[in-house]
């Protein structure tokens, strides 16, 4: 008779099989990604990029060639027909991965971040095929189960790395040993890639089972602690902020559209999630919530919509602006939908959600509207604008520097480096043709391609002495550390004297006990007016520096008398305090010192 732990074994190897069997196409992928893992920490013909673009496409592959298993699992589809399929859709991701993921293209990982959440998407919708034969309560089923088995599987696989690499310290440790140079990778490889896909397809007739009755525990608890509190929490703030928006008139902040797409998803991952709740009397408050949040979102969405219009016409499009409004256009379809079932005493959505969702994401990815497409056409346009402001030839450059005013030079700045990061050299070369292929987007990147900024005034630059060792002409006295803002007055005590002491304009000020003295500011000033201009010059990495000389400020009254000295350790200077002609084009804005006073 096979003992416990041969039984064990066996069952183990039983479910192994299974899984195997059931999804042959999943666990290969995730042996293979473990694999080639092991191989690129070894291998120097193996890059990072190579083996990023496989894990790409990979990832991408996943959830659409599972989605065929599950269908074939549900006798949806034939045999011939799933693997039909999944030929393509391997075709399809490899392609994707080798042709459409370049290096360092920022873009093209927006387009893949787009399709592999649309292929998530898919996923969840496969228990809504075939249409004639849907069931809510399956559909449900379906997608709890999914979410719970990947929270799952994610932490056990974090728990299992974390106690197997633990132990592999431990024997390294406690026998002095020399651990291999790769294993901990090895070992991530072994426990995300391989064992936790093949773990996650091994209960894919677990995932179409018949739905149990009632409302499970997890989900009511889900609802009442999770759900509720927390989408009540963000309407709260935001239809608070909006009366605010209405009454002051204000333009929304950039802030809004974040928080109104996490209040939408909430919302609707509730709708996907809490479909039990529905028709059960126990959880009638909740599910009342969940048929309302359509209906509170909703004048929430133009509020979002409004922040980031308002955003584009200032910066244009971006990647990440496109994915934003696309997402809360989705949301406000969602929530158009929802509202409208909720008048008709309708069930609330479920299918509807991803549904909407994947086919926004989708069009957000690919084809001649895709959020790269119309980001590149419109920063390209704003590069082209710039350079016409300016009276620039861009394909004069880089060969004929030129000069441009500041406001123009951030202009050209960030719409270069927007090209290059995100779509590469050819991209800004279609507006500068003789830009160099080794180009790569860095900071002033309008330095790289012929354009400097004109001076204007820093917002604010720190200078501090340059210290040789000591400083000349000190006196003898007590001595203080002050910190002074310029428009506020510090007051200081040394021994019994008590001292005022203010910045104002290029002077110092201090008032003690029957007497008044000032210093001298302005030498500093104009010794920091060059460091304190922006003329985009390249950084040195060296920040601005007062000569000691001009660093001790005699403190003389009316009289010439001198009173105090202040050696200024630290200033501070930046724009005007004003608009007059005649005003300096910076000022002294805060400094620190040490006060010597005489005995």
């Amino acid at each position: 008779m096979p003992s416990p732990l041969t039984r064990t074994l066996r069952a183990y190897a039983a479910d192994a099989r299974a899984a195997f069997s059931a999804a042959p196409v999943e666990v290969a992928l995730g042996v293979l990604l473990a694999v080639a893992l092991s191989v690129q920490v070894r291998s120097k013909g193996f890059t990072d990029e190579e083996f990023a673009r496989l894990a790409a496409s990979i990832a991408l592959a996943f959830p659409l060639v599972f989605a065929l298993s599950v269908l074939r699992a549900r006798g949806v589809v034939s045999a011939a027909a799933r693997w039909a399929g999944t030929a393509t859709v391997l075709a399809a991701c490899a392609a994707f991965g080798a042709f459409a993921l370049r290096d360092h293209r920022a873009a093209d990982g927006w387009r893949w971040a787009l399709l592999a959440a649309c292929a998530i998407l898919l996923l969840v919708l496969t228990p809504a095929l075939p249409p004639g034969g849907r069931d809510r309560r399956r559909e449900w089923a379906f997608a709890w189960r999914v979410t719970v088995r990947v929270v799952g599987i994610g932490l056990y696989s974090i728990a299992l790395y974390a106690l197997l690499a633990g132990a592999v310290a431990a024997v390294v440790s406690l026998f002095d040993l020399s651990g291999p140079d790769h294993l901990y990778t090895d070992l991530a490889g072994a426990v995300f890639f391989a064992f936790a896909p093949w773990i996650f397809v091994g209960g894919i007739h677990r995932l179409f089972a018949p739905a149990e009755a009632g409302v499970p525990e997890a989900v009511s608890r889900l609802g009442r602690w999770l759900y509720a509190p927390v989408l009540v929490v963000y309407l709260l703030i935001l239809y608070a902020y909006a009366a605010r928006v209405l009454v002051t008139g204000e333009l929304p902040r950039n802030l809004v559209s974040p928080l109104v797409i996490a209040a939408g998803l909430i919302g609707l991952l509730g709708a996907v999630l809490l479909e039990p709740v529905h028709g059960d009397d126990e959880h009638r408050g909740l599910s009342t919530l969940v048929r309302a949040v359509p209906a509170l979102l909703l004048p929430l969405v133009p509020l979002a919509a409004w922040a980031l219009v308002a955003r584009l016409q200032e910066y244009g499009w971006t990647e990440f602006r496109y994915v934003r409004l696309a997402i809360v256009t989705a949301i406000g379809v969602v929530r158009v939908m929802g509202t409208v079932r909720l008048v008709r005493r309708r069930p609330p959505l479920l299918t509807a959600v991803p549904t909407v969702f994947a086919a926004v994401l989708l069009i957000s990815a690919l084809g001649p509207w895709s959020a790269p497409a119309v980001a590149r056409r419109d920063q390209t346009a704003r590069l082209r604008a710039a350079f016409a402001e300016a009276g620039v030839d861009p394909r004069r450059l880089p060969r004929d520097p030129v000069t441009v005013d500041s406001a123009l030079y951030t202009r050209i700045d960030a719409g270069a480096r927007y090209l290059v990061d995100a779509h590469g050299v050819d991209a800004l070369r279609a507006v500068v043709p003789a830009v160099p292929d080794t180009l790569r987007a860095t900071w002033r990147m309008a330095e790289r391609i012929g354009v400097r900024g004109a001076c204007g005034p820093a917002p604010h630059v720190v200078a501090e002495i340059a210290w040789e060792g000591a400083v000349a002409g000190v006196m003898g006295g007590a001595v203080r550390h002050v910190v002074l803002r310029a428009g506020d007055t510090a007051a200081a005590r040394m021994g019994a004297a008590r001292l005022r002491l203010r910045v104002e304009d290029d002077r110092v000020l201090v008032d003690g006990d029957g007497w008044s003295a000032s210093a001298d500011l302005s030498p500093i000033r104009r010794t920091l007016e060059g460091a304190a201009a922006e003329c985009e010059p390249p950084w040195d990495g060296r920040g601005a520096v007062i000569p000691p000389a001009e660093a001790l400020l005699p403190l003389r009254d009316a009289s010439g008398a001198l009173r105090a000295q202040l050696l200024v350790t630290q200033v501070g200077v930046g724009g005007p305090g004003d608009r007059r002609r005649d005003a300096p084009a910076i000022r002294v804005s805060d400094l620190q010192g040490l006060l010597v006073l005489p005995r």
